[in-house]
């Protein structure tokens, strides 16, 4: 990178000397100097290289560089953005064995009600698209528009693709649980090893919120190993 084009675009770039600042020591790779300076990938390079958390790098970059634009819109755009991701097809062993425990835990079912959502910007449902590599920028420019952050937050590897994930994007965050409009909790699948004491625990502490919830216990098929549902 010239010098001809750290200075024309500083404001898109990140003080190596700072970086290593940030983790500690030099790491012992030839190509470090030529990670930075591009902030989006200095971002994830510091991330990459060190134990610390990525708050603590937030934290880093609002006191090393608090005049920089790029800084403070990165965490005015990513400090404030929420994400509640959803599956779509309770029928996935995979699922069950990755996120319900081995099949010993249990997941909310909700219907989307779409016309609710994507009327303005503060509040967004997308189906999250699976491609060959990570979406990125050779630079800053453009990264922190919203419509490129969306796309950001819901790309994933292929992967991912079983998951079929469909992802509820807020512009706005709280640190308080929120209740959208337009998604409705309307039943409770147990997995195919969820013991009984807690299937009768979760439906005791739903019952007052939930009265009209239906409760599933999944059956597995051994032959095709294909999932089907029974009440409870």
């Amino acid at each position: 990178m010239s010098e001809y084009l750290l200075e024309e675009y500083s404001d898109e770039f990140y003080n190596y000397e700072s970086l290593l600042k940030f983790l500690g020591e030099k790491v012992d790779d030839p190509d470090i100097e030529y990670i930075p300076p591009p902030f989006t990938e200095s971002f994830y390079f510091a991330i990459d290289h060190s134990q610390r958390d990525y708050k603590d790098f937030v934290i880093f970059l609002n006191k090393s560089m608090p005049e920089s634009t790029t800084v403070r819109t990165f965490i005015a755009t990513f400090a404030t953005v929420g994400i509640c991701s959803f599956a779509t097809n309770k029928n996935d062993p995979k699922m069950w064995a990755s996120y319900a425990d081995n099949h010993s835990g249990f997941c909310a079912v909700y219907t989307v009600h779409g016309d609710e959502f994507n009327k303005n910007e503060e509040l967004l449902i997308e189906s999250v698209s699976y491609s060959d590599g990570p979406y990125e920028y050779e630079s800053t420019y453009g990264v922190f528009e919203w419509g490129n952050v969306c796309k950001q937050l819901s790309t994933k590897t292929r992967d991912w693709a079983n998951e079929k994930e469909v992802r509820l994007i807020s512009k706005v965050r709280s640190n308080v649980l929120l209740k959208p409009m337009g998604v409705e909790l309307i039943s409770i699948c147990f997995g195919l090893r969820t013991k009984q004491g807690d299937i009768d625990l979760i439906k005791k502490l739903l019952k007052s919120s939930y009265p009209d919830l239906t409760h599933y216990k999944v059956s597995m098929d051994h032959l095709s190993s294909s999932l089907s549902w029974v009440n409870v």
